[in-house]
């Protein structure tokens, strides 16, 4: 499978012996062999190393963006949470791939009126910009940039209703 397509398949010994994607083969190239006398050499794709190009390029553009924000494909810009918002565009070298290629600059949004932090992340967040709203124990509504913040929040050790803290039994040593 190469960026979400199967490229090549077949019986395991055609496809080792007669690799016909460069994906496939970059693949091969890259198990590791004891027997010296059957080295080869290894094959690398544009923008590739021993990680794989996404990461590889994701890795880099973390190295290229400023302080406070984020640096994504350009196709990424119509999945951005609410809480986000592109700066700007442009074409971007990045070191290991041979052409510039569309990036955004992602930043928080500003937001109107009070905030409050995501429990889990932290992040400043109005009812406007939150992927998930919940309610605490008591009531209050708790905002979430994610649902995974939320489900992670949901998912968090809870204390016993009648553990030491509570209201209903005194601290111990007190």
């Amino acid at each position: 499978m190469y960026l979400g397509k199967i490229v090549e398949q077949g019986e395991r010994s055609r496809v080792y012996k007669r690799a016909h994607h460069k994906y496939t083969r970059a693949h091969l190239s890259a198990v590791t062999v004891t027997d010296q006398s059957r080295r080869k050499l290894r094959i690398l794709l544009e923008g590739d190393d021993y990680i794989g190009h996404s990461v590889n390029v994701a890795a880099r553009l973390c190295d290229l963006a400023r302080s406070g924000e984020v640096l994504v494909a350009s196709g990424m810009v119509d999945h951005l949470p609410r809480w986000a918002s592109v700066r700007g565009t442009a074409e971007t070298a990045v070191r290991g791939l041979e052409n510039p290629i569309p990036v955004a600059r992602v930043g928080f949004r500003p937001l109107d009126g009070p905030s409050v932090p995501d429990p889990v992340c932290g992040i400043a967040l109005t009812r406007a910009v939150a992927e998930a709203v919940d309610r605490d124990p008591v009531g209050e509504e708790v905002l979430f940039c994610s649902l995974s913040c939320h489900d992670t929040w949901q998912r968090r050790p809870r204390p016993a209703p009648e553990g030491q803290g509570s209201l209903r039994t005194p601290l111990i040593g007190s």
